[in-house]
C-alpha cells in the first residue's frame, strides 16, 4: 500500500499522517479485546552478567546478527533500490515488501519445516539462504532481480528468531524468563546498531559494499549455530 500511496506522488507527510491515524484506530479497537493471561504470581529466575553460560551468549549473537540485519534492510531496502539501481518512488519500497511477505510466509509454515528439519538445521539453512539471497540481490543490476534476492533474505531470515528465543528458555541453570530475555534483549540491540552502522560503510566505502556486512552477519548466524549444538544439552534438539 505504502509503494503504491508513493507512486502515485502522494506528499509524504500526508502519507505519515494517515497511516498515523489508520495505525492509531487498529490499535483502541484491539485493545479492548486483550485479556490477561497471567494466572497468579510466577517464580523468575534471573540470570547474573557474571555467569552467563557460553551458549546463552551465542543465541544472543545469532539474535544480534539477525535483528542488525533485519533493521538495514527495513531502513536501507528502499534508499538502496532507488540510488544504486534506479527504482522509481513506486517500485522502491516493494523491495521491503516482499521481504516481510516472504518472512511472513514462511515463519508461519515455521513448525512443519522445523519438524522436517530440526531446529540447528533451520538456523543454520535459514542463515546460509539469507547471506545467498542478499548476495544476489547486491549484485544483480536489476531492481527487479534484485526483489528475488530480497525475498530469499525474508526467506531465510523468518524462523530463526522464535527458534533461537525458545532455545534460550531450555538453558539449564536459567530460567525460562531470563533466558528469553537476555537472547531477546541483546538481540533487539542490533536494531538500534544496524542502520546507523550501515550507513557509516556506507560514507566510507558505498551503499551496496555497506550493506555487504548483512551478508557476512547472516553467514556467521548459520556458523555459530555449531557453537551450540556442541553443548550437552544442546537447547536446539
Amino acid at each position: 500500500m505504502g509503494a503504491a500511496i508513493a507512486g502515485r506522488g502522494v506528499p509524504a507527510p500526508a502519507h505519515l499522517a494517515g497511516a498515523a491515524a489508520v495505525i492509531l484506530a487498529i490499535t483502541l479497537a484491539a485493545t479492548r479485546r486483550l485479556v490477561e493471561t497471567r494466572s497468579g504470581a510466577a517464580h523468575t529466575a534471573h540470570a547474573s552478567f557474571r555467569r552467563v553460560p557460553g551458549v546463552l551468549l551465542a543465541l544472543s549473537a545469532i539474535g544480534f546478527c539477525i535483528f542488525l540485519s533485519e533493521g538495514a534492510i527495513a531502513d536501507w531496502t528502499a534508499v538502496y533500490l532507488k540510488q544504486i539501481l534506479g527504482a522509481g518512488e513506486g517500485l522502491a519500497p516493494v523491495g521491503y515488501a516482499v521481504f516481510s511477505a516472504a518472512m511472513a510466509v514462511f515463519r508461519l509454515t515455521g513448525d512443519a519445516i522445523t519438524l522436517r528439519l530440526g531446529r540447528a538445521r533451520v538456523i543454520r539453512y535459514g542463515g546460509s539462504l539469507a547471506a545467498a539471497g542478499l548476495t544476489f540481490a547486491l549484485l544483480v543490476p536489476s531492481p527487479y532481480w534484485a526483489l528475488a534476492g530480497f525475498a530469499a533474505a525474508g526467506a531465510g531470515f523468518s524462523s530463526i528468531i522464535p527458534l533461537v528465543f525458545a532455545a534460550g528458555g531450555r538453558i539449564p541453570g536459567v530460567g525460562e524468563g531470563a533466558g528469553v530475555a537476555t537472547v531477546s534483549g541483546l538481540g533487539y540491540l542490533g536494531f538500534l546498531v544496524g542502520p546507523p552502522a550501515i550507513g557509516f560503510l556506507s560514507e566510507l566505502t558505498s551503499l551496496r559494499v555497506g550493506l555487504f556486512l548483512l551478508v557476512a552477519l547472516s553467514a556467521a548466524a548459520a556458523i555459530m549455530v555449531s557453537v551450540v549444538t556442541r553443548t550437552k544439552p544442546n537447547p536446539l534438539e
